[in-house]
């Protein structure tokens, strides 16, 4: 439990210094009104040239905030571009392992369970 919660606050300090570094100079003397998507899109192009996947949490992040001001009744469209318009993840296939174990490998595993057998009956 405790690395988990650990793992949330990290998370969260993060996110808390991407928005400082990269939406706050740009938007905080904006309001919501004024923020048009060619806005939003410049800006989420300039964090893509050094970050993507900074670029692609901050849009998803400010999908939500406009949503949510949406259903407030504060706006009444989104001007967060799609998801389109970022650039592609970079995909990289892993595939599984297709190794085998070796005859000595084998004979070894199995002369090994053998004794942890006899051992665990010795209990």
């Amino acid at each position: 439990m405790f690395p988990l919660i650990i793992g949330i606050v990290h998370r969260f300090s993060v996110f808390q210094r991407e928005i400082d570094n990269d939406l706050m100079p740009k938007l905080k003397n904006h309001p919501m009104d004024s923020i048009t998507r060619l806005k939003l899109t410049a800006l989420l192009k300039d964090v893509e040239k050094r970050a993507p996947e900074v670029a692609r949490y901050l849009r998803n992040h400010l999908w939500g905030m406009f949503e949510y001001a949406i259903d407030s009744g504060l706006m009444e469209n989104n001007p967060v571009p799609p998801l389109r318009v970022m650039k592609r993840r970079k995909q990289t296939n892993h595939p599984a392992p297709t190794w085998r174990l070796s005859a000595e490998a084998v004979r070894l595993r199995s002369k090994t369970a053998g004794r942890k057998a006899a051992a665990r009956s010795s209990w």
